[in-house]
């Protein structure tokens, strides 16, 4: 693509934003999926320990939860540097 005039630029710088912007949106949508996953993992998890005739709490399930939400909290902080960052992209501030 051959930029002629400061309109091509500007189009250009258009499009790519915009690509942009729609890559960040996918990456937050995806990231929002987490805190499910996280949560059905440990129901699921504790229904197959009190299935199995475990009762009692090992320091295994302690690293395992303290791991689960760890995970989901990192998720959300870079889920909200994305909408951060698409905040920027879109409005400019």
């Amino acid at each position: 693509m051959e930029l002629n005039s400061i309109d091509d630029v500007n189009a250009l710088v258009e499009i790519q934003k915009i690509a942009q912007v729609k890559r960040l949106e996918k990456k937050i949508r995806q990231l929002g999926y987490l805190p499910l996953v996280t949560f059905v993992g440990i129901i699921v998890f504790y229904i197959l320990r009190v299935f199995s005739g475990y009762f009692d709490v090992r320091l295994g399930d302690v690293i395992f939860i303290g791991l689960m939400i760890g995970g989901n909290c990192q998720s959300n902080v870079l889920r909200m540097d994305l909408i951060r960052e698409l905040f920027k992209l879109q409005y400019g501030k």
